[in-house]
């Protein structure tokens, strides 16, 4: 049998052990849940063939971490007309988390899109925006791996579901993370937009000045990832633990 004594040392040890272990349960949610969104990674959110004399052309991409990341760790290949082999540029400057950077080829793209969208937005070069539409656009890193891409390589994306001749894919905020292969978003043959999976469809023809409304008809700027279910769990878990350590502080 236990003294009255002993068993207050042994509950105070209990309660010590337990709000040790409260802790690593914290520091280990923390811990995991920086992991989960620190790796900084650039994505494609948009692409756009417009119809002001076929500009501007561009692809908006996305820093979808916490840190800000070096462009030029980045290629921006085109895979021209169903070529299984794409020519690539290397982009510059850097790009701070949560914002976006619109690649284009030509100083009449960059002059329409800032007649289009507005000045001041941050626009990088890369030679190799020139799809009319039915290419495929991946982001690559210097050893040429593809990290993110839109449509399929290998295929001419016409009459495909992700062609935008003179239209524009947006990416759906429940589209997380990179994708090495567009298999994901159920590519097919069929009208633009129709059965494709993670990305919204906007027709722009017709839209031949830049006095149409392209702002309001697509949008740039509009990715906003939803959180995975796995950071509110991890957020969760180490509010738990914070609220259980403050009632047996509070005793």
């Amino acid at each position: 049998m236990y003294s009255i004594d002993q068993l207050a040392i042994l509950g105070e040890r209990l309660e010590n052990t337990m709000e040790g272990m409260m802790k690593k349960v914290i520091i280990v949610a923390l811990m995991l849940g920086m992991v989960a969104s620190a790796n900084a990674e650039l994505i494609i959110t948009m692409v756009m063939d417009g119809d002001v004399s076929s500009t501007p052309r561009f692809v908006e991409v996305y820093n979808n971490g916490v840190a800000a990341l070096d462009l030029g760790d980045y290629r921006l290949a085109n895979y021209a007309n169903g070529a299984s082999t794409g020519s690539a540029s290397t982009l510059a400057g850097s790009l701070s988390a949560g914002s976006f950077a619109y690649l284009m080829a030509t100083t009449t793209s960059q002059a329409n899109f800032e007649s289009l969208y507005g000045l001041g937005l941050n626009i990088v070069n890369a030679a190799q925006v020139s799809s009319n539409g039915d290419d495929v656009y991946a982001l690559r890193n210097a050893g040429g791996d593809i990290l993110d891409v839109f449509g399929v390589v290998g295929v001419d994306g016409t009459g495909y579901n992700w062609e935008h001749t003179d239209a524009s894919f947006y990416r759906l905020d429940s589209n997380l993370g990179a994708h090495t292969d567009f298999t994901y978003a159920n590519p097919a043959l069929g009208a633009s937009g129709v059965g494709l999976l993670g990305w919204s469809y906007t027709s722009v023809d017709g839209m031949l000045t830049t006095t149409d409304d392209y702002a309001g008809t697509a949008p740039i700027g509009q990715y906003s990832p939803i959180p995975e279910p796995g950071s509110f769990a991890l957020v969760g878990m180490g509010l738990a633990a914070v609220l259980m350590i403050r009632r047996r502080l509070n005793k």
